[in-house]
């Protein structure tokens, strides 16, 4: 779930705007972060999510060069374009949970 999470803001497949902070910050817990680093066709890359109670943040790192943007939202964009498929395909390729 975290992957999911990191990568594409949600914790669903199912299409939604964001999380709920309660659906990904523990109660006894002040935010979430998650990171993770892999290779894009030879490209390494890092993505950062972390939300808190009152605010969220997503870096985006491509080939060592900040790709991160302004807003969650733009970020997000630049995320989709460089892994080439929008969240709604990469959720469903890569969670499958038991009502799949």
């Amino acid at each position: 779930m975290s992957v999911l999470w990191a990568l594409t803001g949600s914790i669903d497949p199912r299409p939604m705007q964001d999380s709920r902070v309660s659906d990904v910050v523990n109660d006894m817990s002040k935010g979430a972060r998650v990171t993770i680093k892999g290779d894009l066709n030879g490209r390494e890359f890092s993505v950062s999510r972390t939300k808190t109670a009152s605010k969220g943040h997503l870096l985006f790192l491509l080939d060592g060069v900040d790709r991160t943007t302004q807003s969650v939202m733009e970020t997000q964009e630049v995320i989709n374009q460089e892994l080439g498929v929008n969240p709604q395909v990469l959720a469903r390729t890569m969670f499958h949970g038991q009502h799949a």
